[in-house]
C-alpha cells in the first residue's frame, strides 16, 4: 500500500482489506493498520515467551539467547496521526457524516471528518489491545 492524496475523490467500492479499507489509502488508516500490526506482533511475542516459561522444553532450556533471559519490556506505542494537519483531506465517508451541518463551513466539515478518522483509528487499536491482548501493559 502507498499513501494516496485523497484530493476530494470518492473512494471506490472495490476490494477491501481485513480492516475494510479500500485500495486508495488515507495516512490515518495506514498508521492505524501499522499500529495494530505492532500491537499484535508484541502480544504474540509476549504470549510465546510466557508459554516457553510455563512449558520449557529441552530446546528452550538449552538456549542462551537474550530474548529467553530477559522479559519483554512494556509496549510503548507512539502514534502521531497527521489527521488534523495539512493537507486538509479526508475520505468522503468521514466528511459526509457532517453534511447535515449547514451551519458549518466546508473546511470545518473536513476537519471534523479528519478528527473522526483519527478517533476511529485510536478506537480500533484500543479494541485490539482490550479484546486480544488485555495483559499488555
Amino acid at each position: 500500500s502507498k499513501i494516496v492524496d485523497m484530493g476530494g475523490r470518492r473512494e471506490n467500492g472495490g476490494e477491501r482489506d481485513e480492516l475494510g479499507f479500500g485500495k486508495e489509502q488515507y495516512s490515518t488508516h495506514l498508521f492505524t493498520k501499522e499500529s495494530i500490526r505492532v500491537v499484535k506482533d508484541y502480544g504474540n511475542r509476549k504470549h510465546a515467551l510466557e508459554e516457553q516459561e510455563r512449558y520449557p522444553s529441552n530446546e528452550t532450556m538449552n538456549r542462551t539467547t537474550e530474548s529467553n533471559n530477559e522479559p519483554l519490556p512494556p509496549l510503548f506505542l507512539y502514534l502521531a496521526f497527521q489527521a488534523v494537519h495539512a493537507p486538509d483531506q479526508v475520505p468522503w465517508a468521514y466528511k459526509d457524516r457532517y453534511s447535515d451541518r449547514s451551519d458549518w463551513s466546508d473546511v470545518r466539515k473536513t476537519y471534523a471528518g479528519m478528527l473522526t478518522a483519527a478517533d476511529e483509528g485510536i478506537g480500533n487499536i484500543t479494541k485490539v489491545i482490550q479484546n486480544d491482548y488485555p495483559d499488555i501493559r
